[in-house]
């Protein structure tokens, strides 16, 4: 059935872009923000999850937001990368889409490395929630749904990687005698590594970037950590004060 069918084309597509992200360097599979929009400025106070009522995929209107509602199910397959990360969720109703989710990893993050960290923020079997979802048609001539802002999106559960105190302290060191650059490196192989709370990390790498004034950087790592642990206090706050570094 169509269900099926989707799925082996996903299976397919997945098993050509590791075949050229292995003969290719990965060359072509760069995380840019060059064609998907930064998040806007997040909501004051958060979003009042509760309050969205649930849709299944079979009544996502076509290219227009569900205003008031929320799309949840689990993601049932790997997913893969390239100007964003692409994944498939299943509903509550056994009814799949497609899903293009931009702004989700760190800026910067190429070819292997925006593999391995998708494959840690969106691992297959992850309980998902999408707020008022936009469906639309892919480029691929199948159904489903973009989303831009990292806000709009809510993992339930899911422990990605635990004990974070080794690479935090180290990250913390070279923080506080003023070698960000370092201090960002050292979060960042935490995270590649999976030796620390992702959130945590990534919330600090935030943090050394903007000390270092790379504003867009700092701007999805941020929006990477409110992704995992929207509760993550700090991680809005240096999303907000990178949103205003960007101007």
């Amino acid at each position: 059935n169509a269900k099926w069918i989707e799925l082996l084309k996903y299976e397919q597509a997945l098993k050509f872009r590791r075949k050229q992200e292995n003969e290719h360097d990965c060359k072509d599979l760069i995380m840019s923000t060059g064609s998907a929009r930064l998040p806007a400025l997040p909501r004051s106070g958060g979003r009042d999850w509760a309050a969205l009522q649930a849709i299944p995929i079979g009544e996502l209107p076509m290219f227009e937001t569900a205003v008031g509602r929320v799309l949840a199910g689990t993601l049932i397959v790997e997913p893969m990368t390239a100007l964003g990360v692409t994944t498939i969720l299943e509903d509550d109703w056994g009814d799949i889409v497609k899903l293009g989710l931009y702004n989700a990893l760190p800026g910067g993050v190429t070819g292997g490395e925006a593999w391995a960290l998708a494959a840690k923020v969106f691992p297959k079997g992850l309980r998902l929630r999408i707020a008022e979802p936009y469906a639309k048609i892919f480029a691929d001539g199948s159904r489903g749904v973009r989303v831009d802002d990292p806000a709009d999106l809510l993992a339930e559960g899911g422990s990605l990687v635990k004990d974070l105190a080794a690479v935090k302290e180290e990250g913390n060191r070279l923080f506080a005698g003023g070698n960000f650059h370092a201090a960002a490196d050292a979060y960042w192989r935490g995270v590649r590594d999976g030796g620390g709370d992702v959130a945590v990390l990534l919330s600090n790498r935030a943090q050394a970037s903007i000390k270092q004034q790379r504003w867009a950087a700092a701007v999805q790592d941020a929006a990477a950590a409110i992704l995992l642990d929207p509760m993550q206090s700090k991680a809005w706050s240096r999303y907000v004060a990178a949103l205003h570094g960007l101007g």
